[in-house]
């Protein structure tokens, strides 16, 4: 027997097909949010567009947040910020500017163009730059200014970096009240040939850090009219591997060298300023991050010898670690101990059995804490 055929099953094939392409269509279709937000520390208002893609919400198109209060100016003080950009498939993109302000008011007003204006002082950060997938690219300059009366009188900060998809390129300055860095890299982020530190009231450079293709060979620095040199690392290094120049490298570069001169070149200086330039860029990356994909942070890169620990050597630094932390444990008892600090002064056993465990301390206990310490951070291979 022949069944009549169903007609109504292409139709419902036909409207299940529709359905499914209609809520993903919904599904993907851009929506925009107007209202509050709060971004780590930053609370205020903002507006944006974004797609849901499988239950992900995408950034994309315009983003802008800001929060300013002129009561709170009135009255005392106002922080104030404003974010400003786009996003494309949830990557930072285009051109961003960022302005962190505080400021006060003498309450004196003025009326302009029948708007009433008044005039501020205080503080003003302001960043701004292009951004491409996330990462800052072309040049981005970030400042700081002291306002006083609506009118920069004096800028504290001043960081001036050109990009490449993220990588820096030639040449760079970053200055604060006192010193200007001036350097420059390789077109892969390598730091390269004379990075020169400059004093507001010197004549010529105070410091300067020599480097050949990103290995770090001299640093010198003047003081008082008289040069000290300190050698880092020299061309005979066979292994080498790359990192950022960060407070890792920095310490990595203590393991080079153990004198008081090479310790005051890694505690101000260049250092300094490049750690205060890390600190204002992370705090745009965290923002960044925290609304969508980013690598903001610049990535100023070094070489560094390499020399890969084998699995004996990493049981022998687990087994000092384990020792390590027991004899701290004990020198401290007895170096704190209220009794024996009060008995040492009128027993002469006590203090010498005193000075003996200051002196292990001293000479053993604290250069094996701050190695395990550099063996944490992953810098003891670089030694």
């Amino acid at each position: 027997m022949i069944r009549p055929k169903n007609s109504y099953f292409p139709v419902l094939l036909s409207f299940t097909v529709f359905l499914c392409v209609l809520a993903n269509a919904q599904e993907t279709e851009k929506q925009y949010y107007e209202g509050s937000l709060q971004l780590g520390e930053f609370i205020g208002e903002a507006n944006y567009g974004y797609t849901i893609v499988e239950g992900d919400t995408l950034l994309d198109g315009p983003f802008q947040m800001s929060r300013s209060n002129l009561q709170a100016l009135l009255k005392e003080e106002d922080s104030s910020f404003s974010f400003t950009g786009a996003f494309k498939d949830n990557y930072p993109e285009g051109f961003w500017q960022f302005q962190f302000g505080k400021f006060q008011s003498d309450s004196k007003s003025q009326v302009v163009d029948i708007r009433y204006q008044i005039k501020v002082s205080g503080r003003q950060e302001l960043a701004s730059g292009l951004i491409v997938r996330g990462k800052p690219d072309g040049k981005w300059v970030y400042s700081i200014d002291q306002i006083k009366d609506s009118q920069v009188e004096k800028t504290l900060f001043n960081s001036s970096i050109d990009f490449e998809e993220g990588v820096p390129q030639r040449n760079f300055s970053i200055e604060n009240d006192s010193s200007t860095l001036v350097g420059r890299f390789l077109r892969n982020g390598l730091a390269h040939d004379e990075w020169s530190l400059f004093g507001s009231t010197e004549l010529g450079a105070k410091e300067s850090w020599i480097f050949n293709n990103g290995t770090l060979q001299t640093i010198r620095q003047q003081k008082n009219g008289v040069s000290h040199t300190v050698q880092v690392f020299n061309n005979s290094i066979t292994t080498d591997t790359i990192i950022n120049l960060d407070s890792r490298y920095i310490k990595a570069l203590r393991l080079q060298g153990s004198s008081t001169d090479t310790i005051l070149f890694l505690n101000k200086g260049i250092p300094g300023l490049l750690a205060e330039n890390a600190e204002h860029y992370q705090k745009l990356d965290g923002i960044l991050s925290e609304l969508g994909e980013s690598q903001f942070m610049p990535r100023f890169k070094v070489k560094v010898p390499y020399f890969a620990l084998d699995s004996l050597e990493n049981i022998t630094l687990d087994s000092i670690e384990i020792g390590l932390e027991k004899s701290l444990a004990i020198s401290s008892s007895f170096l704190n101990d209220p009794h024996l600090n009060i008995l040492k002064l009128s027993d002469p056993e006590a203090q010498y059995l005193y000075g003996v465990v200051s002196e292990i301390t001293e000479e053993f206990l604290n250069p094996l804490e701050e190695m395990m310490a550099f063996h944490q951070l992953g810098i003891l291979e670089y030694a």
